[in-house]
């Protein structure tokens, strides 16, 4: 009877701990999971994606866009391939190869600027030729005179050459310039390194958001796609709120003139409007990273345009400075030769 007994005692108990502890782990799993489902459905509210796109954007310590732009006006075709770079808040380049197709002919240009860790800036045009060529013929300036050979002379030494414009130069052409030029690019370096600077800005757009969502065109590759449209009050209420950050007070204190007026944000345009645009950001749906921006529209029945910017958000970006360039007084010597030869053409 003894050793029966025990038995019957302990089971009863094992079960009970055994059922307890079942209901605890369900318990816990569901906790967990209507966290996590809460959480998710919070940290992937639409809003909040297009409004963390945004800040992530404005606060990327360094950039990288590129893209194309296609105009089509009354039969003038017009591509733009464009990329920019941003090392940093000063050090940044643009480059652009702009085609024109007019009237079955094609003329191509392309013009490079970067501003170097010297804050000195630089920018050079490239394949000139073709375009100085039509425009000579145009102008009706005959092959081998005094004023082509000029001009041929100017395209020759600045095609594909590197202009520089030093902080030195812009002293001497306007030292007011270049005073509040140093102080507003000291200013927005602090911006970006100061958090409690940055976090203010963010506060304002979190409270007055000037892009919402006009479609929610759902997901597709990991990436949310958002039809956005602008908020007119969103932008004034924006750009006033702008006036009680540090980094505008510090800017406006460079400069009095540099003042921003909220009531002075345009309208969108009207329903009756012959314009028509579509702006379209991809967010990547764990980052919330922009990762595509497509923006179409159209003025009227002859002009159209469409572009598609693809952006890279903190790579690492090297502006280098070019190992050759000509000075600003010399770019001045060789235009003022071109205008010595007109005078002396016409006399």
């Amino acid at each position: 009877m003894n050793l029966v007994q025990p038995a019957v005692v302990t089971k009863p108990k094992k079960s009970k701990k055994f059922i307890a502890g079942l209901i605890i782990s369900i318990i816990l799993a569901l906790s967990i999971s209507f966290s996590a489902f809460g959480f998710n459905y919070w940290y992937q509210d639409p809003q909040k994606v297009l409004s963390d796109a945004i800040v992530n954007a404005v606060t990327s310590k360094a950039s990288l866009y590129s893209g194309d732009i296609n105009i089509d006006a009354s039969g003038t075709k017009v591509k733009i391939s464009i990329t920019t770079k941003q090392a940093d808040i000063v050090t940044g380049s643009l480059d652009l190869k702009i085609t024109a197709t007019y009237s079955g002919k094609s003329y191509s240009i392309d013009t490079s600027a970067l501003i170097d860790k010297n804050v000195d800036l630089f920018f050079k045009l490239s394949n000139l030729s073709s375009i100085v060529a039509e425009a000579k013929s145009s102008m009706g300036i005959e092959a081998g005179s005094t004023i082509s050979k000029s001009i041929d002379s100017l395209v020759t030494k600045v095609d594909g050459t590197w202009v520089k414009i030093s902080s030195v130069d812009l002293k001497e052409y306007s030292s007011s310039y270049a005073t509040t030029k140093t102080c507003v690019n000291d200013a927005m370096t602090k911006f970006k390194n100061d958090s409690t600077e940055a976090t203010e800005v963010i506060d304002v757009y979190k409270k007055n958001p000037f892009l919402v969502i006009d479609k929610d065109l759902g997901q597709k590759d990991g990436n949310f796609n958002f039809q956005v449209k602008g908020s007119t009050s969103g932008l004034k209420a924006f750009i006033d709120g702008l006036k009680t950050t540090k980094v505008y007070k510090a800017v406006h204190n460079c400069d009095s003139s540099l003042e921003l007026d909220g009531s002075s944000a345009s309208d969108s345009p009207s329903s009756s409007s012959s314009s028509s645009y579509k702006l379209i950001l991809s967010v990547n749906y764990w980052s919330h990273q922009i990762t595509k921006i497509d923006f179409s529209g159209s003025s009227d029945a002859n002009s159209s345009f469409t572009s598609v910017i693809v952006p890279q958000f903190n790579q690492k970006v090297t502006i280098d400075t070019p190992s050759t360039s000509i000075s600003l007084t010399e770019l001045n010597s060789y235009v003022q030769e071109v205008f010595n030869s007109f005078y002396s053409g016409y006399l």
